[in-house]
This record gives structure tokens, sequence and C-alpha cells, in this order.
């Protein structure tokens, strides 16, 4: 029987993380046996992970030293550590996920034979100078099998790496828990969830709400979402007098209560290597506006017909009031929104990762 073990930095909240436990429970369900090594903070799982799935706590140093000899010789620790770990999991398939990851697996199995894969959820386009080169030239000669997102993130590595699969990440909902075109159970919402940190746009965002009232209206904006940018963007709410319209609401699990209470999902980010939320946004019925600068956005939003896409403030404010005054527009992105997403159920999504092991299957099995 075949082992799968994911690699992933901790399973204490977050997209790679909500995704590594869909991905495990799910090939446990199809009969794999599978670990889970969790670089830090083993013990601390936010997402439900299945009973028979086992975690594996490689117990990472966390202490800095103050002194590069220090730290080097402290990563090398860890690295050692990780190796152990993996040899004791005796995988068949190892899956890396995250850059990080995918910079310390294929390090700690050096002179050691195992399968490989490293996957990447970030953006190509967030490296820049020295540390792009680096990577480029670690890709092509330590990593054997690299997953990206998006078509879009593929073709922004050079052509020299030919080492490149696509498989998206599947929807983390329960598919038949949602009817296709949910009923609303609320009115006039208009929904975003994230983290609250400064990539994620949320203060630009409510700059916006701030410049433009006027459309909003008998309108509410809900945000759901907890971090680093909660307190900045509570005063910004109050200071500028908009808490009639806008609520920040701290991230719940029972997430399924907001999607069902909005009409409208709106992604306020500039830069997403993979909207997970827009997915999930889709499988609730919700139409869709997004920055069209987000290359994640742009690999599941079709604009026009499963979301609007915009680029400036003046589309942006078109895009708003067009749904706002339209519910027989928001009717037809919605159904289109819950079609397109059946791609990424999570059964699909598995029967990708399986093509990339037969694919192999000569050198693996």
């Amino acid at each position: 029987m075949k082992k799968i073990s994911f690699v992933v930095s901790n399973l204490g909240g977050g997209g790679t993380q909500r995704v590594t436990t869909a991905l495990a429970n799910e090939f446990f369900k199809n009969g794999y046996i599978v670990d889970v090594l969790v670089c830090y903070s083993g013990l601390e799982k936010k997402f439900n992970v299945a009973e028979g799935v086992n975690i594996i706590d490689v117990r990472f140093e966390e202490k800095k030293s103050k002194y590069l000899i220090g730290r080097c010789f402290d990563y090398i620790k860890n690295l050692i550590r990780l190796r152990q770990a993996i040899t004791k999991s005796k995988p068949t398939i190892i899956i890396a996920q995250q850059f990080e990851q995918c910079i310390r697996v294929p390090l700690s199995l050096l002179f050691y034979k195992k399968k490989l894969i490293c996957c990447e959820h970030s953006e190509y386009g967030r490296l820049t100078g020295f540390t792009r080169a680096f990577v480029n030239l670690y890709y092509k000669f330590l990593v054997r099998n690299l997953v990206v997102l998006t078509q879009e993130d593929k073709y922004s590595y050079p052509s020299y790496l030919n080492n490149i699969q696509v498989i998206g990440n599947p929807l983390c909902v329960e598919a038949s828990s949602v009817k296709a075109v949910p009923k609303r159970l609320g009115g006039n919402v208009i929904l975003s969830v994230g983290r609250l940190s400064k990539e994620k746009g949320f203060y630009e965002y409510i700059c916006f709400i701030v410049d433009n009232k006027s459309i909003f209206k008998n309108w509410n904006v809900n945000i759901v979402g907890s971090g680093s940018e909660s307190d900045r963007l509570h005063e910004l709410i109050k200071s500028s007098g908009i808490g009639d319209i806008v609520t920040i609401t701290p991230f719940s699990e029972n997430i399924e209560l907001f999607y069902r209470s909005a009409d409208i999902y709106y992604l306020p980010s500039i830069k997403e290597g993979f909207g997970l939320v827009l997915l999930e946004a889709m499988e609730y019925g919700l139409p869709i506006i997004s920055n069209n600068s987000s290359k994640g956005a742009r690999a599941l939003i079709i604009n026009d017909f499963n979301g609007l896409m915009v680029s400036d403030t003046k589309e942006m404010i078109n895009a708003f009031s067009s749904l706002m005054k339209s519910n027989k527009k928001r009717q037809e992105l919605s159904l289109n929104a819950t079609l397109f997403v059946k791609n990424y159920y999570i059964d699909n999504v598995i029967k990708d990762w399986e093509k990339l092991f037969i694919n192999y299957r000569k050198s693996w099995f």
C-alpha cells in the first residue's frame, strides 16, 4: 500500500494548512497511509484531521541565535530532525507544502533517495533579485517535481524549469452540504473573508468605502477575519464614521452562516496566490468582485461569467453598483459560479495528484 508523508510548517491555521488537512483526509479515505510531518507546534490543529491520519511533530527548535554561525547550526540541526522524521515515516511519496518546506526537505534528503514533490502556494512574482535566481537554480537541480497552483504561475518560471505541473487547490468546504445557488438568508450584504494583514488590502477597501459611501446606501459590508491590522482597521472605521456600514467579525469556524447571509463577495487582495475563499464563495453561490492584479483571481474568475474583475477605482464603482442594483445579474453570476467550482471539488483534485503519481510510477513503485 502506498504511503504519503506531507511536510508542513504547522497546522495552526491558514490556507496551506487547510489544504494539507483536506488532501491528507481525502488520500486516507482513498486507501493511502498518510502521515503529516509538522515542523513547528505539531500538537496545535485548527482543522479537523481524520482519525487514522498520523500527525508527527518534528519538533523544530525555534530559538534564534544572534550570530550567523549560530543560526546556521540551528538550521542544520532542524534539517537533521526532519531527515530522521522522514526516514522513520518511510513514505513512498513526500509532498512538501509551501516555500520553506520546498527548500528544507530537498536539503534534508541530500544523498538519500526519496520520492519528493514540492508544492508552491505563493506567486512566483513575490521573488526578486538574488532570491529569484537562487530559487530557479535550486528548483532546477534539487527538486524533481514542482507543483504550482495556476497555469499563469507556471509560465512565470524560466523555460529551463521543465519539471513543473499545475494542480489547483481543492475546495475545502463540504460540497454535499451546499445546494446549487443556495437560498440567501439575509439581504444587501457584501462579504470579505481573510487574514487582516497589509497584503490583503482591507485598509484600501475601507478607504474606498469611505470615499464612496453613497453607493453603499442600504448595504452592509461584513469583513470576517483576524490579524495584525485589526486595530488599525477598527480605528479607521470609527474615525470615518462608517460603523453603520462596515462590520469586522473575528474568524469563526462556522463560516457557512456568513456565506449564506451574503449577496456579493469582494476579494480586496492586490496579489493572491490561489483564492481558496473565492472557491468557497462560488460554492455558496456568491457573485464575486476582484482585482484584476491578482493571479489567483485571474485563474478562477472569468470576467462577466462567474464574477467581475476590476482594474481601477472607476471599474470598482461600476462593478459594485451593477451588482447592487441588479438581482438578475447577481443570480446569473451565482449560477455560473456554482457550475465552475465543481472543477475544484476535492475528488477531482485528488485525480490530478494521482495522475502525477502514475506518470512517475516506473521510477517510484
